[in-house]
């Protein structure tokens, strides 16, 4: 890369960043920054940790006016947040020997009970087993907005698992394996600083039924430290299942869905009980999903409800009055009432002769 700037004596990979929107800031690092002109990484000191940074680079030359144009970086770059963890050892002991299969849910099994125990969700709990022992590490907090308050929720975190060992852990794990097992404490729990970044997550899987403008790669570069990576649905379809969370090692542990909405059919007659009049009928209608893996389940619409049931009224015929008249031509009369409280609840039905 050197070689190729042609009339440039002393050579040198420039870096500035800035956090976004403020002005340029040359960097420093240890080793010379950029010395390493074949894999054209940068080491630098001092960024802001969970701060986003734009970037820029520029050889420079002896000669400044032979130096090269900035090039900007084509995207930016999130520095890593410090994180305490709670990090220990145990050993589990099983009545009967497990399968490797088995094994595999044990330590699925034992990362839920350590997930509970210590009130953190499970995506930040790391489980690894060597030989006898298995390590765990539980990322309980971050740094950087409240140093004291995340050194108070480790701690927290710390002392629960510490009491969980001294009590009921064995049973926990024991009610999650269906079999009896035993724990003993190889390294207690302690609380520790990690300014090592976890791995980040790739790609997620694509989502059928998403949003056109929506693409997986705005979820790439998440850590256990973000937010949900929320997909946004196409029309008539609703998001399930929360959005993609990145997990300690760098693996998505969710699976949203955009989910179809149900389709529905019209409100059928009311039914009600036979020569039952107003109010305790029962109305239905279809519900139905059109797609083959399931609709969204917490939207399904009802497919009953209470209504009135007008086909037990009737009109009320009341006694004849007298006639009009004591000689001759004259009229009677009577009054016509529904046996419901609401006159429309007869309408259906053809009303009596109430004069004569």
């Amino acid at each position: 890369m050197a070689a190729a700037v042609e009339g440039c004596e002393c050579p040198e990979i420039v870096l500035e960043m800035a956090v976004q929107g403020s002005s340029w800031l040359p960097m420093a690092g240890e080793g010379g920054l950029c010395k390493d002109w074949n894999s054209r990484e940068c080491v630098v000191d001092g960024l802001v940790p969970g701060t986003t940074y734009e970037g820029r680079v520029q050889i420079s030359c002896q000669a400044s006016a032979l130096s090269s144009i900035w090039t900007y970086a084509g995207a930016t770059v999130t520095t890593n947040l410090e994180a305490l963890v709670v990090e220990g050892s145990i050993s589990v002991t099983a009545a009967r020997r497990l399968s490797a299969n088995a094994r595999r849910l044990a330590e699925q099994q034992l990362q839920k009970v350590l997930s509970e125990v210590t009130a953190v969700e499970l995506r930040s709990v790391l489980v690894t087993t060597e030989g006898s022992d298995t390590s765990y590490l539980v990322a309980a907090s971050t740094l950087g907005s409240d140093d004291a308050a995340a050194e108070l929720e480790a701690q927290a975190a710390q002392r629960r698992l510490e009491d969980s060992f001294a009590t009921d852990f064995s049973d926990r794990l024991s009610s999650e394996l269906g079999s009896s097992v035993e724990v003993k404490v190889v390294l207690p729990p302690d609380v520790a600083r990690r300014s090592e970044a976890f791995p980040s997550c790739g790609l997620p899987p694509s989502v059928a039924n998403s949003a056109r403008n929506w693409s997986s790669t705005s979820c790439l570069g998440r850590t256990w430290s973000d937010g949900p990576c929320d997909v946004p649905c196409d029309v008539g379809f609703l998001p399930e299942g929360g959005g993609f969370l990145c997990s300690l090692d760098g693996e998505w542990s969710s699976s949203p869905r955009c989910a179809s909405i149900w389709s529905v059919g019209d409100w059928g007659t009311c039914q009600g009980v036979a020569d039952h009049c107003g109010d305790g009928g029962l109305q239905q209608r279809q519900v139905t999903c059109p797609e083959a893996s399931g609709c969204h389940a917490m939207s399904k619409p009802i497919e009953e409800q209470s209504c009135r049931a007008t086909s037990g009224c009737l009109w009320v015929e009341g006694v004849w009055s007298a006639c009009s008249n004591d000689c001759g031509v004259g009229e009677r009369s009577r009054s016509i009432t529904c046996s419901s409280p609401l006159a429309s609840d007869c309408a259906d039905k053809a009303l009596p002769v109430n004069r004569l």
